[in-house]
């Protein structure tokens, strides 16, 4: 437990804030056929290298497949200098803003984005959250099908990593922060990014 509180005080502070973004950078938007990115990009929309980041999030539209809620489900990040949590923020409005809300990617989730996941589970009083069922064997809502969910990930952390800390799947299940949808309370990310006049949206 110490050494999980020490992690997240480094992780805070490392995270860059708006007011990091060297001059000319801007924040974009862009929707497009069943997916929504945010990324770093000047005045124009163009992308940009300094800082280098773009995070991405796909529509769960497939017929055949788990409905996860209708949450957007992260699919891309590639984000650097520890701006990635401010990138994740503007997703996460702009998916709770469609009423969807955002989810880990449910095959692959990389260290550094778990430490962000982690964070917003264990200490982000302005977000909230809604546990998915596991897909393969329902057992948080048997009966309700809607929030049922692929949980590939977290099964591999579970049989890999896990070293006997939790006595069964379910209890792991129930507490790894990769198995919820996260919503955003309002959007003040985006409402700074419009007051300052730093964000780019693209239809």
């Amino acid at each position: 437990m110490i050494r999980q509180l020490i992690r997240e005080m480094l992780f805070n502070e490392s995270a860059r804030k708006m007011s990091d973004l060297p001059p000319g950078v801007y924040v974009g938007i862009k929707e497009g056929s069943g997916y929504v990115q945010v990324y770093f990009c000047d005045k124009d929309g163009l992308d940009i290298n300094n800082p280098q980041g773009l995070v991405k999030a796909s529509f769960n539209n497939e017929s055949g497949v788990a409905k996860c809620n209708d949450a957007m489900i992260m699919s891309w990040a590639k984000v650097k200098d520890g701006y990635g949590p401010l990138l994740y923020d503007v997703l996460m409005e702009f998916a709770t803003d469609l009423g969807r809300g955002l989810t880990p990617d449910r095959y692959t989730v990389s260290r550094a984005a778990k430490k962000v996941w982690s964070y917003y589970f264990n200490n982000r009083s302005d977000i909230t959250r809604k546990i998915l069922d596991y897909e393969e064997e329902p057992f948080i809502t048997p009966d309700d099908k809607s929030d049922d969910c692929n949980a590939s990930s977290v099964r591999r952390d579970w049989e890999e990593y896990d070293n006997g800390n939790y006595t069964t799947w379910e209890d792991y299940y129930k507490k790894s922060p990769l198995n919820y949808v996260y919503f955003s309370k309002g959007t003040p990310t985006i409402d700074e990014l419009i007051r300052t006049g730093k964000l780019y949206e693209l239809d």
